[in-house]
C-alpha cells in the first residue's frame, strides 16, 4: 500500500502528488490529524517550498505522525519557484527524529507564485517542463531509488525568519467586491476564516499560504497592498473544485454510538462513501443539524446516509462529520 500526504494551496503539489499518485498506485490525502497513522510500505510528502523551509502545518504534521514501518520507503517531493538547497532536509531531520529514514527527496520547480513579491509566469513550456520532471520523478519512485538528501544550513533558518507569522492575517484587506461567496473559507486548510455578516474574518492562526487571496473569484483579498492588480494563479491542470474537495478529504470518523463511518477519497475531485458506494458531484451545504435538537450527532449521520445523494452529497457530509459532538 502507498500513500501520498499532501499540503497545497495553488495547486501545484496537489497536481505533483495526484500525477505521482497516478503511476505508482497511491491515495493522496490532505496533511491532517486524523490521517497522522501510517501502516503503508510506501510513503510520500508532498508540499511547496516557503522561504526555503516547508510550512509549518507540513512540519507540525509529521512531528506528530506515526509510520508503524520504520523501513518504509519514504519520498518528498517540494514544489518551489527555484532550487532551494537544504529545505528538503527540514524534513529529513524530522523524519530521522522518529526512526525513519527519508530514501528519496526532489525539488519540482514550478511557477513562481508568492505574490506580495512575485507576478506568476505560467506558461505551456514551463507545463511540459514540469510533467516531465514529475514523470521522472514518479519513475524514480517506482524503481525505488534513493538519493542523499542535504541537510538545512544557517541559511535555510536565516531567511525562514522572514516569513511571515501566524498573525499576518492583519495585513489582509477584503474590498468592496467580496460577494460572500466564502472560497476563502473553503480553501482554508487552517481553517483560519470565519464568516460575519458575509464577509470573511481572520482567525490570526494563518499559514501565509495565501490560497483565499489566490483562489478569491472577485480578486476581493488583498495583503499590505503588494498584490493588487497581480493575476491570480492557480495549476492550470486543478480547478477550484479539485481544491475544495481535497481539503474536505475524510476517514475513520467514530460514532458516538460506538460504530464507525469510513468516508474516503477516491481521487481528489469524486468521493466514494462506504457502505453505500455512491459518488456525488453535487455541491451545496444544508444545516447538518438533521433533526433540530440543537446537536449533530449519529441520529443526524444516520438521517443524511439514507437520503445521501439525493438530498444530501458529499460537502453536506463533510460538514457534518467537522461538526459532529458539538
Amino acid at each position: 500500500m502507498a500513500t501520498i500526504y499532501c499540503f497545497t494551496s495553488t495547486g501545484n503539489s496537489l497536481y505533483a502528488a495526484k500525477a505521482i499518485a497516478d503511476k505508482i498506485g497511491a491515495k493522496v490525502l490532505p496533511m491532517r490529524d486524523e490521517h497522522s497513522v501510517c501502516e503503508d510500505d510506501v510513503i510520500g510528502f508532498v508540499y511547496p517550498c516557503y522561504f526555503w523551509a516547508p510550512p509549518r502545518m507540513v512540519e507540525r504534521f509529521v512531528a506528530k505522525m506515526q509510520i508503524t514501518k520504520k523501513d518504509a520507503y519514504v519520498f518528498a517531493v517540494m514544489t518551489c519557484g527555484g532550487p532551494v538547497t537544504g529545505a528538503l532536509g527540514i524534513l529529513k531531520k524530522l523524519l530521522l527524529a522518529k526512526g525513519v529514514r527519508l530514501s528519496y527527496g526532489k525539488h519540482s520547480v514550478t511557477v513562481t507564485n508568492y505574490l506580495p513579491d512575485y507576478k506568476a509566469k505560467d506558461s505551456e513550456a514551463l507545463r511540459q517542463k514540469v510533467a516531465a520532471k514529475i514523470e521522472e520523478i514518479a519513475g524514480d519512485i517506482i524503481d525505488r531509488k534513493e538519493n542523499s538528501v542535504a541537510a538545512p544550513s544557517f541559511l535555510n533558518n536565516m531567511i525562514y525568519k522572514h516569513f511571515p507569522g501566524e498573525d499576518s492575517d492583519k495585513y489582509f484587506s477584503v474590498s468592496q467586491a467580496c460577494n460572500g461567496c466564502m472560497t476563502c473559507q473553503k480553501v482554508c486548510h487552517a481553517d483560519n476564516i470565519a464568516y460575519e455578516d458575509n464577509r470573511p474574518v481572520f482567525l490570526h492562526k494563518c499559514e501565509h499560504c495565501l490560497a483565499c487571496l489566490q483562489n478569491c473569484p472577485a480578486y476581493a483579498i488583498d495583503w499590505k497592498g503588494k498584490t493588487q492588480g497581480k493575476e491570480r494563479y492557480r495549476n492550470a491542470n486543478v480547478s477550484l473544485e479539485d481544491l475544495i474537495d481535497f481539503k474536505l478529504a475524510v476517514s475513520d470518523i467514530t460514532a458516538a454510538n460506538g460504530g464507525s463511518i469510513t468516508v474516503t477519497i477516491a481521487n481528489p475531485t469524486g468521493f466514494t462513501l462506504s457502505p453505500t458506494s455512491r459518488s456525488v458531484a453535487v455541491f451545496v451545504a444544508k444545516s447538518v443539524d438533521i433533526n433540530g435538537d440543537g446537536k449533530v450527532d449519529a441520529t443526524d449521520l444516520s438521517l443524511l446516509i439514507s437520503d445521501f445523494g439525493n438530498k444530501y452529497d458529499a460537502r453536506d457530509l463533510a460538514e457534518l462529520l467537522s461538526n459532529f459532538g458539538k
